[in-house]
């Protein structure tokens, strides 16, 4: 079948809807303690530019569906986290909407995949404004909730606003968050950012395997991203390591981290 770069992961949705329970499987197989619903990209400004925007909520209950017949037919041994994505575009802080249209829109998610999943997880948040914006749409839901945030490649000490990584920690006293990590970045850099973070709660990191961001990255322009094939999948263990080190108690793979790396850490941390 054919890969949509706009659509990017929810053109399985479109075509072949299997594939999704596949690869959840496949990443369960290699040990994966917790998969994370498929609906990434599921979101109103991508599904409009797609021509599928009246999919918003059919795509969604499936994304939560197909993690967790998964998850059932594993014997129920993962956790499902539930995706709470960038509404308007990844790595993009100044698309942000600070308005209750995003709150609005989060809260559908939020509702569609509640019977599915364990957890919600938060992720590529981009600024402190994006994630006060998902927790204050799942405040008083009573289901954990995760927090994760890309760091900027080029500068892992920022968030990809400019927002300082230490002062994270206190940023989110008023919400109720049980895990805050990294992801969507190289390893190193979230190394360095998991060293500088003081939170409370648990800590984690998933980093992807592509080469640096550099600052005119479009993802409506329908490119893909360039893997760095640097990070192999022992590299990629010791980068962890490196994480643990630092705190960590959550680690995974992002982008470019197939269930071969997955493995290795499963093996090799467990």
């Amino acid at each position: 079948s054919s890969f949509d770069p706009l659509l990017w992961s929810a053109a399985a949705f479109v075509e072949n809807p299997d594939i999704v329970y596949d690869v959840h499987q496949e990443f369960i197989e290699s040990g994966a303690q917790v998969i994370t619903t498929n609906n990434y990209a599921v979101v109103p400004t991508i599904l409009e530019a797609a021509d599928y925007a009246h999919k918003f909520q059919e795509f969604t209950q499936l994304a939560g569906r197909l993690a967790k017949a998964a998850q059932q037919d594993a014997g129920n041994t993962v956790q499902v986290a539930g995706c709470i994505p960038p509404l308007k575009s990844t790595y993009r802080p100044d698309l942000v909407e600070n308005s209750n249209q995003a709150i609005t829109t989060y809260s559908k998610i939020i509702e569609w995949l509640f019977d599915d999943v364990d957890v919600f997880l938060c992720e590529s948040m981009s600024s402190i404004t994006e994630a006060k914006l998902a927790l204050m749409a799942l405040k008083g839901v009573n289901k954990p909730v995760w927090l994760s945030f890309i760091v900027d490649d080029l500068n892992p000490t920022k968030l990809l606003s400019g927002e300082p990584v230490e002062f994270l920690g206190q940023e989110f006293t008023d919400f109720s968050i049980q895990a805050m990590m990294f992801n969507c970045a190289q390893p190193a850099s979230i190394t360095q950012a998991l060293s500088m973070l003081s939170f409370s709660g648990l800590k984690g990191g998933y980093a992807n395997a592509f080469k640096k961001l550099d600052d005119s990255w479009n993802h409506q322009a329908r490119k893909l991203r360039d893997l760095d094939t640097s990070i192999t999948q022992r590299r990629y263990l010791e980068d962890v390591k490196q994480w643990i080190h630092h705190g960590a108690t959550i680690v995974g793979g992002c982008c470019g981290i197939g269930p071969d790396y997955i493995k290795l850490l499963a093996d090799d941390l467990t």
